[in-house]
């Protein structure tokens, strides 16, 4: 009698795990690369779709199980500090992308158009953004804390933080791709040589860098919007 009642119930089991949405899984996997941070605890994540608009704090996460996905998200740039737009956007020392964390990173595409500023995230990358993080020079990012922004394209599958409140644990976390690099606000945690190299490590095994690009003509942001790049040598 027994053996006859555990069919059924291994059929129910397999259903559940086969019917797990995209972005269910890509929640779940989200949480399991950010363990180390949550201690235990779990962030509640929902689909990302065009149209949609993201309050910040938030954290945004992109598929990584295949090439080519990808989410844009248009800012005001009239809500971003002018030292923050001149340090990324127009100085000439590529080095300098790397004190402005996370937006530097690989697999952050940033653009600057004459109204807005347009960060598209690609394949594998996590990233938590707020308002407030400060920079070398004393300037954070946004000029104020309640800034929104609004999903201009997904390709694929991404989630988001939505209305949940991102528990203290992640306060230090800013960014992490495919699970290998993780960029934090506690500089000082990074500057050990072991860090150092595994940094340097994971960065050069990772391709989709770019430099930040300005466009002087007004423009659409859907017409500078991610497309699907790979992401893999």
């Amino acid at each position: 009698m027994l053996k006859k009642l555990r069919s059924p119930v291994v059929l129910i089991t397999m259903l559940v795990a086969c019917t797990e949405s995209a972005d269910d899984a890509l929640a779940r996997r989200t949480n399991e690369l950010l363990q180390d941070h949550l201690k235990g605890q779990t962030i509640q994540l929902v689909r990302l779709t065009a149209g949609a608009t993201t309050k910040l704090p938030d954290l945004v996460s992109v598929d990584g199980t295949a090439d080519g996905q990808c989410v844009s998200i248009s800012f005001a740039r009239s809500d971003f500090n002018d030292a923050f737009i001149h340090a990324l956007f127009y100085s000439k020392d590529s080095k300098k992308l790397r004190q402005l964390p996370p937006f530097g990173e690989p697999g952050i595409e940033a653009i600057l158009t004459p109204d807005r500023v347009v960060f598209n995230f690609y394949s594998g990358v996590v990233i938590r953004l707020v308002p407030h993080v400060e920079y070398q020079g004393g300037f954070t990012p946004f000029k104020s804390k309640e800034i929104s922004g609004t999903v201009v394209q997904v390709i694929s599958t991404a989630v988001n933080a939505g209305l949940s409140v991102l528990p203290d644990a992640l306060r230090g976390f800013l960014y992490l791709r495919v699970g290998k690099a993780i960029v934090s606000t506690d500089r000082k945690k990074e500057k050990t040589s072991e860090l150092d190299a595994q940094f340097a490590t994971a960065i050069a095994s990772m391709s989709l860098t770019f430099m930040p690009t300005v466009i002087d003509q007004p423009v659409e942001p859907q017409s500078v919007a991610c497309t699907a790049k790979a992401f893999r040598k």
